[in-house]
């Protein structure tokens, strides 16, 4: 099996802050997210923020601030406010 990165980052859709608390009463924070500002919970991790969007961490690489962040550590790996992230997913193929 073969493994190719998109040609382009994810982009994440209207209503990504409503699941991610915005709205909710919830403390929000903002990240920069492939190059688009926004608002998350105020407590989340790199995994908990891909889980609330149905993303399959094991089909990600993430990059908080210039560095990849293990795959294993995303569930450990707390978010804060002005962190940039670079996702991207992985695709099968040959």
């Amino acid at each position: 099996m073969i493994w190719a990165v998109l040609s382009s980052p994810l982009r994440f859709g209207e209503g990504d802050e409503e699941r991610a608390g915005r709205g909710s009463g919830e403390l929000t924070m903002q990240l920069i997210v492939n190059g688009d500002m926004r608002d998350v919970e105020d407590t989340t991790t790199i995994g908990a923020f891909l889980a609330a969007r149905n993303l399959n961490a094991k089909m990600m690489v993430v990059e908080r601030n210039g560095e990849i962040v293990p795959r294993g550590l995303y569930d450990e790996t707390p978010l804060a406010a002005g962190d940039v992230l670079e996702i991207v997913q992985m695709m099968a193929g040959g």
